[in-house]
């Protein structure tokens, strides 16, 4: 006897779906969740059973009914993820009918067939405290599989891209050194972080919201870096988002970059003095440039939230929201990469940045007699293949304000 299962799907932002392929009179409309709108909390699936025969979740405890198991299918198949796992509290529990189900890719975990290990899950108290891996935004299927017959029951399309807030595309994890990405073809590549000194420190820190903030003290002799991966080489419109702490403004201190010379630099995040610092080389014609803001902005032993946004070849940094730009004068463009030179600031040219195989470099510069390691902690890195809006600025800022 097969399953009939009336299924809601939705994404965390809610979106009307439409029906499963055989059921022929439920009205399905659209639901909301109550999980955390920010961007760490993005991605999830959710499924909704409503009614039909007695069923239960291939590794549930309580066995009523036929078995099923649950495949969540890119439309253009490029990725499936089979047998989605069940989390204790499924496999503890009897009916599912009235229960959402959510959907999520476990952090630092990759299967044998390069796809991030998936789970499920009717406790959603949970996953606002939980590091994972968001669905990215495409097409996908939830399929419902009979484990008897091995016949397909409920097919229900998934669109996720009407999401208004897409997730990080490489998300640095400074709890336990981990990075998670989603731009690559295998997005839960197991990156694994090098500290060529010692590593550093881990703290956790509590925001006026309740959110917690995990960062790492550098001492000023340490760094954190990650071999070449293709999620990290910036071209086009980007973002850069970290909350940093210095214990020291003397001098140049490297936040994030992957840069190794004068001529071999993708991109370069620093404090320069109590200024901020972003440099790179144009592709074309492999000249180095760099903009610093040119105003006191960062002070020591205090958490500031900043960001570097790159859109249609504009640069902008922006320091606890507020937007440092040519435009409004408090923002200079400059040749080469002397900050301290004094140089006058040029007439600025559409940035284009130039690819490289370098690898990524956490609190100190990737060049040999130049380190500028940065002293105070890092905390939260982020990396968008788009410009962010004052808006998504805001809105991550609100989420942990130290």
């Amino acid at each position: 006897m097969l399953v009939l299962v009336t299924i809601l799907a939705a994404v965390i932002f809610a979106m009307i779906m439409g029906l499963p392929q055989n059921i022929a009179k439920s009205a399905l409309v659209a639901t909301t969740t109550d999980l955390s709108t920010t961007e760490y909390a993005n991605g999830l699936l959710t499924i909704l059973p409503r009614a039909g025969d007695p069923f239960y979740l291939a590794g549930q405890k309580k066995k009523n009914g036929s078995e099923i198991y649950i495949n969540v299918v890119r439309a253009d198949n490029s990725q499936i993820w089979n047998n989605v796992a069940p989390d204790p509290d499924i496999i503890d529990a009897g009916s599912l009918y009235g229960r959402t189900i959510y959907i999520y890719q476990l952090y630092n975990c990759q299967r044998p067939d390069g796809q991030c290990c998936t789970n499920m899950t009717t406790d959603h108290t949970k996953l606002s405290k939980m590091t994972f891996y968001p669905f990215w935004p495409a097409e996908y299927r939830i399929e419902l599989i009979d484990n008897y017959t091995h016949v397909m029951i409920g097919n229900q399309p998934v669109n996720t891209k009407q999401l208004k807030l897409r997730p990080a595309n490489a998300i640095f994890n400074m709890c336990n050194g981990g990075y998670s990405g989603a731009w690559g073809s295998t997005p839960c590549h197991p990156l694994v972080p090098h500290y060529p000194s010692s590593e550093p420190s881990v703290t956790t820190l509590t925001c006026s919201n309740g959110n917690t903030l995990c960062a790492r003290q550098f001492d000023g002799s340490q760094h954190i870096n990650y071999d070449q991966y293709t999620d990290f080489n910036i071209t086009s419109d980007f973002s850069l988002s970290v909350h940093i702490n210095p214990t020291s403004l003397s001098s140049g201190h490297q936040i994030f970059g992957k840069g190794k010379s004068d001529t071999d630099d993708n991109y370069d995040f620093y404090t320069i003095e109590n200024q901020l610092y972003f440099e790179w080389v144009d592709k074309d014609s492999g000249q180095m440039y760099h903009i610093m803001t040119d105003s006191p902005t960062l002070q020591t032993n205090q958490w500031t939230y900043v960001n570097v946004v790159l859109e249609n070849g504009i640069p902008k940094i922006y320091k606890d929201g507020q937007e440092y730009s040519v435009q409004n004068g408090n923002l200079k463009f400059y040749l080469g990469d002397n900050p301290w030179d004094g140089s006058a600031p040029i007439t600025p040219i559409p940035v284009k940045l130039r690819d490289n195989d370098n690898p990524v470099f956490i609190g100190q510069q990737d060049y040999p007699g130049f380190p500028y390691n940065f002293q105070g902690q890092i905390s939260d890195i982020a990396i968008y293949d788009r410009a962010l809006s004052n808006s998504d600025i805001q809105n991550n800022r609100n989420s942990c304000r130290v």
